[in-house]
């Protein structure tokens, strides 16, 4: 399975994605296709439009979540343990725990560019 595969499919990041999508879904549907909610003509409504107000929602979840923890920027906290290494210099690897403080390549400093090499131990059930 691959690193944004395991990172998407983590239960905080799913549970999030539902709540956005059941949200943000209500209220497109209330928007996109109000006249017939409130009319209660259900037989009308467009049930492709429904799964996609559900679904475009929860996907964006799934892609800001995914995004934000392959983020390694320097001073930041990971969100994720990993191993990176410096796509400025190529030359240099770290590790990384979750919660640690982000550190600067000592090559490149502030021009730092840490990219995932491995993940350590993602648990899809955390």
């Amino acid at each position: 399975m691959s690193i944004v595969t395991r990172i998407a499919f983590q239960k905080e990041a799913v549970i999030s994605a539902l709540k956005v999508s059941f949200i943000v879904g209500i209220i497109l549907n209330l928007i996109n296709q109000a006249d017939i909610l409130f009319s209660l003509q259900f037989l009308r409504l467009n049930a492709f439009k429904v799964l996609l107000t559900f679904l475009v929602p929860y996907l964006v979840t799934i892609y800001s979540t995914t995004k934000t923890k392959l983020a390694f920027k320097i001073g930041e906290i990971a969100a994720i343990s990993a191993k990176l290494h410096c796509e400025k210099c190529n030359e240099t690897h770290t590790h990384v725990h979750k919660d640690d403080k982000i550190p600067v390549c000592p090559k490149c400093m502030e021009n730092t560019n840490w990219k995932v090499q491995k993940i350590k131990e993602l648990n899809l059930m955390n």
